[in-house]
């Protein structure tokens, strides 16, 4: 039995597609069609990767500059960590995949937030451990801070961990990566510049920003946030952090360490 044959339900045909394997037999791939735009493809069949599928590929082979319209079976938006890992499992398993990101690889985490904050952490931690160590009889010279190196430690770090997340290893994973912002037209389909997606599956993994609190005088001020105080090239004479929760006093104790006067401010307690 071969060519198209009607499926009973939801006006669906199946494909029945036949391959020559180097053992001399042939193996049938079962590939589901589907024409509604909430759904798409889905194959199964005795170890026949996907790529092998010839309707597959037609709806999920590489973009080219003529390309309009993709049909991937999942679509992520946001490469910060949590889209990074939805993205590689799907395409390490020749699921069809897009991944949009409008910024940096890796989003926040890896370039703004996570990691520059825990290597500012590990320089601040060894600087306490020199000043710290009379107690066990270690004795050290007054410690100074060169805090441009100490930035650049922090640079240093997200550079090395940028290729994990980098497009050309996406690619190796059979993921299409499109640089652009996101925006929905229907609820399956997403528009990225000139180029549409319809997927089954959307994965919104966008992160978040800081929200300025509404502080009379705030904007007058050059404010910093958990975003861009990592960008400074210079240590601060005096600190004041607004917000005394975990991400607060992480950044208070570790310019502490590094030799600022810091100040947390939160709101009071009735």
């Amino acid at each position: 039995m071969t060519g198209l044959r009607p499926y009973p339900r939801q006006g669906l045909a199946v494909w029945l597609c036949f391959f020559k394997a180097a053992a001399g037999f042939s193996r049938r791939v079962i590939c589901t069609k589907t024409y509604a735009p909430n759904q798409h493809v889905l194959c199964a069949g005795l170890k026949i990767r996907r790529r092998d599928c010839a309707h597959c590929n037609e709806l999920s082979g590489p973009m080219t500059p003529e390309t309009k319209e993709l049909k991937p079976a999942i679509c992520v938006i946001g490469s910060g960590p949590g889209g990074l890992a939805v993205a590689a499992a799907a395409g390490a398993r020749d699921v069809p995949t897009v991944l949009i990101e409008k910024g940096r690889m890796g989003g926040e985490s890896l370039n703004r937030s996570s990691i520059p904050a825990q290597a500012l952490i590990a320089a601040a931690e060894r600087i306490n451990a020199f000043r710290g160590g009379e107690p066990f009889g270690i004795k050290t010279q007054r410690v100074t801070v060169d805090f441009g190196a100490v930035h650049a430690h922090v640079r240093d770090v997200v550079d090395t961990l940028a290729p994990n997340a980098a497009r050309e290893r996406m690619t190796g994973l059979g993921v299409q990566v499109i640089e652009g912002t996101a925006r929905f037209t229907d609820p399956y389909t997403v528009a990225v510049g000139d180029l549409t997606v319809k997927a089954r599956r959307f994965v919104i993994s966008t992160g978040s920003i800081p929200v300025i609190p509404a502080i009379p005088g705030l904007f007058n001020t050059p404010y910093l946030t958990e975003e861009s105080v990592f960008n400074l090239a210079e240590i601060p004479r005096h600190l004041i952090v607004i917000g005394a929760g975990a991400t607060g006093l992480e950044l208070a104790q570790v310019f502490r360490r590094l030799g600022s006067e810091v100040t947390v401010l939160d709101a009071a307690r009735p």
